[in-house]
């Protein structure tokens, strides 16, 4: 007896080895196996990789008819792998579509392959696609539950603002301009910060820094030696004195790491404001050139780029996964990457890049911005917010956004 339970404890403290250096060691891995039998035989090709703390599974699974279906799942498997336990199916015509049934039932997307093309759940749904409809009442008979699949939401409106708390998740404040502050929406509801007297139609003079909105005070007249630092997760507004006075014509050209940089178009001066510190400091002028951040590093840049128009940080994407797309305007996410063209907004995963999945198209998109992989965007009066997760979601209207659209409205996702 003493035998075996020396043996199960040699087999058990192996296994938990091996669990520590899974957990601490292994970012990455990449599996092929099959489900189903016969002609019903799928191929899975099953990538996951640790990125910022994100746990990524990619997917391109293969039919018997050699049709292929990507999708990406953002779910901490505790890098386990062989997530997927079922397919669903369904067919009509030339539509072909899949539901990937993953481990403790959770949620993943309807993906379709239609005229060698590639489609989400959502792009159908939009399209009031019968099909979809059909494919969903029959998941739905079998016990299957998504909340891709419900584009109602219920809806409430205060302060000129109409908002959707069914569609705002507990951890993301939102927040709309409102020519004297910011109009501020979360779970909890909406509320005013207003900071101004007199009305600042354009929000060119404010940058989102962590969850704290940085803007220029523009009451003064021709220069300013103060900024307000608005908290979007709570009511707290304080005021940042600075040693000297900077010209009204001046602009916020980026962030990192908790700090503003902001550019002095009269003087020709580049400047980083440290949040946590509470302090401004000059980094560049005409002798030593700015500083720019392309996403990954820091690099010199002449001073005058930024000088001679608004020129801003943005993360650099990689031009192999681009150059399939020459058309399309590109937004990067975290192993992904947006692109809008005609309308449309596709994806790419980075592990398959010449493959889209269209995800929908709107009557226009304006003002798009992603973080993370979050998508926001501006149709008429609206802000529209698409997460891998819910599918595509209203979260406010309000009627100034026909008016002016242009960085009206901005996120914060808290970790």
């Amino acid at each position: 007896m003493k035998r075996l339970f020396k043996w199960l404890l040699f087999l058990f403290l192996i296994f938990i080895g091996y669990q520590m250096f899974v957990f601490l060691f292994i970012h990455e891995h990449h599996h092929t196996y099959t489900i189903g039998k016969g002609k019903t035989k799928y191929t899975i090709h099953e990538h996951f990789q640790l990125v910022k703390q994100e746990h990524i599974y990619t997917f391109e699974i293969q039919d018997s008819k050699k049709r292929t279906y990507h999708f990406q799942v953002n779910e901490n498997f505790h890098k386990r792998d062989k997530v997927i336990q079922k397919i669903e199916t369904y067919q009509k015509g030339n539509m072909t579509c899949l539901y990937p049934v993953l481990l403790k039932q959770k949620q993943s997307d309807i993906v379709c392959n239609e005229n060698k093309k590639e489609y989400s759940s959502t792009y159908y749904l939009m399209a009031q696609d019968d099909r979809i409809f059909s494919f969903i009442d029959t998941l739905e008979k079998k016990g299957y539950q998504n909340q891709l699949w419900n584009l109602e939401s219920s809806k409430q409106e205060k302060s000129d603002v109409t908002y959707y708390p069914e569609n705002i998740a507990s951890n993301v404040y939102y927040y709309l301009w409102n020519y004297k502050g910011v109009t501020k929406i979360s779970q909890k509801g909406v509320k005013k910060e207003n900071i101004f007297k007199i009305d600042k139609y354009e929000n060119n003079q404010s940058i989102l820094v962590g969850d704290t909105l940085v803007v220029i005070d523009s009451d003064q007249k021709y220069d300013f030696d103060q900024l307000y630092l608005i908290s979007m997760t709570t009511d707290k507004v304080e005021t940042l004195k600075l040693k000297e006075k900077i010209p009204q014509d001046s602009y916020f050209c980026g962030q990192v790491d908790n700090k503003a940089y902001l550019i002095d178009r009269k003087n020709i001066r580049q400047y980083e404001i440290d949040l946590a510190k509470k302090k401004v400091q000059l980094i560049g002028n005409k002798e030593s050139n700015a500083q720019y951040y392309n996403g990954t590093k820091w690099k010199t840049r002449n001073i005058y780029d930024f000088i001679q128009q608004d020129f801003f940080f943005q993360d650099e994407i990689s031009k192999e996964i681009t150059k399939n797309y020459p058309k399309a305007t590109a937004f990067q996410g975290v192993e992904r990457t947006y692109f809008l063209q005609d309308n449309q907004v596709f994806y790419v995963s980075h592990q398959y890049p010449k493959k889209p999945v269209f995800l929908f198209k709107m009557q226009e998109l304006l003002e798009v911005q992603s973080i993370k992989n979050v998508l926001l965007f501006i149709t008429k009066d609206t802000v529209y917010q698409y997460e891998p997760r819910n599918g595509l979601r209203k979260i406010l209207t309000s009627r100034e956004l026909l008016f002016n659209q242009k960085k009206m409205f901005g996120v914060v996702l808290k970790s």
